[in-house]
Formats: structure tokens, sequence, C-alpha cells
């Protein structure tokens, strides 16, 4: 009996929802997007510069160690346990050739090849 009252509420709600989607439903869903981009946009921007500001610490840091003077102390000690090592070295092939020359098994260019390779060695830890 009272079944069109039924359905005149369905249509005033099925109206009022429309209304609703389409026009202030539009406007808070765009709100809402825009303000999540822009959110979105902030967190990535923070991180983001909070990574570049690591690296660039790191860089910089990493380049002022070299100025310590223990650190310079500590390269020329290599430095120059490199060259000791290739004098040594040295030594002992001339005395490994001469050996070899008296036997005749000597590898004049085996040993030069050596000495080079022992040079560019030394050369390469400073």
């Amino acid at each position: 009996m009272f079944d069109w009252v039924e359905d005149v509420i369905d249509w005033i709600s099925g109206g009022v929802s429309s209304a609703w989607d389409n026009t202030v439903g539009t406007l808070t869903s765009e709100a809402a997007r825009s303000i999540f981009d822009a959110m979105f946009n902030w967190i990535f921007m923070t991180v983001y510069d909070a990574i570049a500001d690591i690296f660039t610490w790191i860089n910089e840091s990493s380049a002022d160690l070299f100025d310590l003077a223990w650190i310079n102390s500590f390269i020329s000690l290599f430095h120059n346990i490199g060259w000791i090592l290739f004098a040594c070295g040295l030594v002992v092939a001339v005395f490994d050739t001469a050996i070899g020359c008296e036997n005749g098994r000597a590898d004049i260019k085996g040993t030069c090849l050596n000495v080079l390779k022992g040079f560019f060695a030394a050369s390469l830890i400073t």
C-alpha cells in the first residue's frame, strides 16, 4: 500500500546521490588528488634531498681524508715499501739470470718482462 513512498524515497536518494557525485564528489576527489600529489612530491623531494646530502657529505669527507698528515705518512710508507720490494726483486732477478747464464738456461727476455712488470706494479702503488 505504501510502496510508492519507498519509490519516492529511492528516487530522491538517487537524485541526491547523483547530484553529490557530479558536484561535491568531483570537487572533493580532485582536491584529495591534488593534496596527495603535493604530499607525495614533498615526501619524494625530502627523501631525495636527504640521500643527496648524505652522498655529498661522503664525497667531501673522503676528499678531505687525504689532507691528513698521518694518512699521507701511511701512503708514503707503502710507496717506500713498494719500491724497496722492486729493488729486492730486481737484484734477485739479476742473480737468477746470472746463474741461468752459467748453466745455459738463461731467459733474458722473460727476466726483462718480469722487471718491467715489477716496475709497473711499484709505480701503481702511489
